[in-house]
């Protein structure tokens, strides 16, 4: 019983020998995403593991299925890149990491919430350039804003934790399933109150047919003026040019992107020295009070042996048994 593990980093070779030797799986490791073109070193496997950035397309399934695949691993949390109405027409059984060191994640959310307040990211531009003035930069603490988290997971309730220390004026949380233990840090209210009251807002969602486009025009006017929004789950859930907008009209006062919903054509490629043929990227990236980070929040040491030691032990689940503690269920 082999696997086949598709867009295989650098630093992830190392946490793959050791868990595969720890669990007893035999598995190669190829740089190639997943994708309709790279689906046929899949011959000969047993099941095949990807990451965000591969294209699981009802072509790519038909094709693993006719190779007696019936089930594959994600090794990421989302799966909004599988075509899941194909998966369950053929009954592949899907597994995905379902939580992979939430603290990396909510730390990036607390230090581009501090970069964007405090000005950070103009200072350094400044110093840069042998300017060493301050005038036009005060900032702001966070102990006189009010955060909303919107989503309030595993991820989510690190983040509550993680402001709490800063003793912001207040913490709103949104969920449809809310939590007794995370009560006691903030307090759960409705979305327009979030976008009525908020100074700060942080996303933490998945892609599904309700967020999409959630950071809307429609949302954004409803906003108090000044906001700040820091978006770290998924592109889809970002209109950009209606984030772009927001902020050249002066609702909001600064973004932090580390999503983007054409991520896969630049995020993880080096384009330096070509031109951006996406001209909202482009100006995302240009703008001063936006900052832009490659899908790059949950990328941690601890994160990254999470992701490789859960994805492992979902094949080895499936070797074993047939199934697995980690199987998605989208109908």
């Amino acid at each position: 019983m082999k696997a086949l593990v598709y867009a295989v980093r650098p630093d992830e070779i190392d946490f793959f020998e050791q868990f595969s030797k720890e669990l007893n799986l035999d598995i190669d490791l190829c740089s190639s995403n997943l994708t309709e073109d790279t689906v046929e070193q899949a011959k000969g496997y047993q099941t095949v593991i990807f990451l965000a950035e591969c294209k699981v397309t009802g072509k790519v399934l038909e094709s693993l299925k006719s190779f007696g695949i019936n089930h594959i691993v994600s090794r990421s949390v989302g799966v909004d890149n599988v075509d899941w109405e194909k998966a369950n027409e053929l009954d592949i059984k899907i597994a995905n990491v379902p939580a992979y060191s939430p603290n990396s994640v909510s730390e990036f959310v607390l230090t581009s919430t501090l970069v964007l307040l405090r000005n950070y990211h103009h200072y350094l531009d400044r110093v840069q350039n042998q300017d060493f003035t301050i005038t036009g930069l005060v900032a702001k603490e966070i102990r006189n804003q009010v955060v909303a988290i919107i989503g309030v997971g595993k991820i989510g309730f690190e983040t509550v934790k993680n402001f709490t220390g800063f003793g912001p004026k207040e913490i709103l949380l949104y969920d449809p399933f809310e939590k007794e233990e995370v009560k006691k840090y903030g307090r759960y209210t409705s979305l327009e109150e979030i976008y009525k009251s908020s100074d700060i807002i942080v996303y933490h969602i998945p892609l599904l047919k309700d967020t999409v486009n959630i950071i809307s025009k429609k949302n954004i006017d409803k906003m108090k003026k000044g906001v700040i929004l820091i978006n770290v789950s998924r592109g889809g859930i970002m209109n950009a040019s209606d984030l772009l907008d927001g902020i050249n009209e002066g609702k909001i006062a600064g973004a932090a992107v580390d999503v983007y919903d054409n991520e896969l054509s630049y995020f993880r490629h080096d384009w330096r020295e070509k031109n951006i043929p996406d001209t909202t990227l482009v100006k995302l990236l240009a703008h001063p009070q936006v900052i832009v980070t490659p899908h790059a929040a949950f990328y941690t040491d601890e994160a990254v042996s999470n992701m490789v030691s859960i994805s492992l032990g979902n094949v080895k689940e499936f070797f074993d048994t047939g199934n697995s503690k980690n199987i998605v269920n989208k109908k």
